[in-house]
């Protein structure tokens, strides 16, 4: 479960000096007249700490639901030798409800799904319909091979979707959520089409001497049309007024579904549309010089379409631009022997040059007040590293393997205009912190990079006869290293001068897994395994809540504990 870790005080107690005019209720957290220390929230983090990472007190109730179906066909038609026509279409909707403790207390901090509203309404309710036509070829004794074609897609909503949250509301179940809570409707369409054209060439057709040296080369052009709009407002109970979460706007309630600049009776929806196009390419070579070794490298551009935002509280955020990535990348696979023995041995190195990056952030409106969220496309970055694979089998019943990867990760440029100032990396790197609306946020590690990451597994087979089954050892120690997980910290509240919260910077962790197989047991069609997965008990976080600088609250989803079980397998049919 979310556990609570920290309550940033003083900006809870900003958020009730706030207040809200037109009948509309204030948010309510520590009265400064009464509870000037907010020792209500302060007692809430002594509980949890006194009940452990363990065990949590929600003060909601967690569920999920999901409808899902689809129907999909491929179908193929030889149209002459060496040419096949395919043609592959799908439908699929998916229906979800659910509601989430956000911030894993028995308070309404940032929490979703808070009404029972949430098990009738759905959040997310999506058709989607596919189709892409390809024609597949063979030329020059096979030495050439190509697949044309175009794709189109578009994703819809399937029905109303919303939902019922709380920001920052006051203590006391559900019926101190529904005092301030709010709801969001959510409309979104992505429509896009593609042509493409993807062929390899063994250049031995053209030169024999570079037989095996294959060419492939790839070109798509890609069109994207997103349109979207939101409506939301708080609270969602009652008769009177209400403030419109975009805006900060208070509207009749009868009115809270019309545009919020319309010329009368405004309300609280707004609308983004965004259209974009991008070519996208890849080239590369591969050479086999020998049956067991393969060498290659290439070269590819991505694009990745802009999109919509729901949350925003500034208008020029409605919608995001497009992100696009330029990589290299090059390696060698091998299969050979040392001293009899098989090897396996893959290396593979990378460089990527990252543009408009689409990069999450809290928003803030310092006119209306009003908290949301933004995602911006102007940052650029560099990421490279390297990959490494190897297994070897020094006896016939005992494999050995391991795999390790390697990130260099930083941001080339970091800068865009802030609607309020926001604590940067001043003129140098490091911590020579700025407040500034122009900042310069290089300095800030790329989220969720972990720099080294490998792992070792040894599967021991047990000598048993035949009729018995197959029976194997299996170990495995899997380290990931510390990442950083929050994005750039905008200056909400007077005084704070935190950059990026609490627990945003998670500890490196390593697990040991230990299983015993016994596939095709008594030579039947079961297989049972009994396992036991991280063996040391490693107390180690998954994710942060990156809520701090803006509800106030920070909270954490930690991993796993040890575990031990045992899992069937049966097998029907061939």
């Amino acid at each position: 479960g979310i556990v609570p870790i920290s309550v940033n005080y003083p900006q809870l107690q900003f958020l009730t000096q706030r207040g809200v005019a037109n009948n509309v209720p204030s948010l309510i957290f520590c009265p400064p007249a009464t509870d000037p220390n907010c020792n209500a929230y302060r007692q809430l983090i002594t509980d949890q700490q006194a009940r452990g990472i363990r065990t949590v007190a929600h003060g909601m109730d967690d569920f999920a639901k999901t409808e899902t179906w689809g129907i999909n066909n491929t179908t193929d038609i030889e149209i002459s030798d060496g040419v096949k026509l395919r043609n592959i279409a799908s439908y699929a909707t998916v229906k979800s409800f659910y509601a989430s403790d956000q911030d894993g207390s028995l308070s309404n901090l940032n929490n979703t799904g808070v009404s029972t509203l949430s098990r009738t309404a759905p959040k997310d309710h999506y058709e989607l319909f596919t189709e892409e036509l390809q024609v597949q070829g063979e030329m020059l004794d096979k030495k050439l091979t190509y697949t044309v074609g175009g794709f189109y897609s578009k994703q819809q909503p399937g029905g109303q979707m919303g939902d019922f949250y709380t920001t920052a509301c006051a203590l006391g179940g559900e019926s101190g959520a529904l005092a301030c809570a709010g709801y969001r409707r959510m409309e979104m369409s992505n429509e896009s089409k593609a042509l493409f054209v993807q062929a390899t060439l063994d250049l031995g057709a053209l030169i024999p001497a570079l037989d095996r040296v294959r060419l492939t080369g790839g070109y798509r052009y890609t069109w994207d049309k997103i349109n979207g709009a939101s409506t939301s407002y708080a609270p969602i109970i009652g008769t009177g007024p209400v403030r419109c979460l975009f805006n900060g706007a208070v509207v009749s309630r009868a009115n809270a579904t019309n545009m919020f600049n319309a010329a009368t009776n405004p309300g609280c929806r707004y609308e983004g549309n965004l259209k974009s196009s991008s070519p996208n390419w890849t080239i590369g070579l591969d050479y086999r010089p020998i049956d067991n070794l393969l060498l290659y490298a290439k070269v590819s551009r991505g694009y990745k379409a802009g999109g919509f935002n729901a949350f925003a509280v500034n208008e020029r955020f409605a919608t995001f631009e497009p992100e696009y990535v330029t990589d290299w990348e090059a390696g060698f696979k091998s299969d050979f022997r040392v001293g009899g023995r098989p090897v396996r041995f893959n290396v593979n190195g990378f460089n990527m040059d990252y543009a408009s990056i689409q990069r999450g952030l809290a928003d803030y409106n310092p006119i209306t007040g009003q908290n949301g969220a933004a995602t911006l496309s102007e940052a650029s970055a560099r990421i490279r590293g390297v990959e490494i694979e190897a297994t070897v089998k020094p006896f016939d019943i005992l494999e050995l393997g391991g795999n390790y990867s390697y990130i260099d990760a930083k941001y080339k440029s970091f800068t865009y205009a802030a609607p309020q100032p926001v604590w940067d990396c001043g003129s140098n790197a490091g911590n020579n912190f700025r407040r500034t609306t122009t900042p310069d946020l290089r300095c800030i590690p790329l989220q969720y990079m972990s720099p080294n990451i490998f792992s070792v597994y040894g599967r021991l087979s047990i000598p048993t006869a035949g009729s018995f089954g197959n029976v194997s050892l299996f170990a495995s120690y899997a380290w990931t290293d510390a990442r950083h997980q929050s994005g750039p910290a905008l200056e909400y509240f007077p005084g704070t001068t935190v950059t990026w919260e609490p627990g945003s910077d998670l500890a490196a962790y390593g697990l040991l897994n230990v299983s015993l197989d016994w596939k095709k047991a008594l030579g039947t069609d079961l297989d049972v395994s009994l396992f036991g997965t991280n063996l040391t008990n490693k107390v180690y976080t998954i994710s942060n809540s990156g809520v701090y600088n803006s509800v106030g609250s920070q909270a954490q989803i930690f991993g796993e504990p040890r575990m031990y079980g045992l899992r069937l397998r049966y097998s029907f049919g061939s």
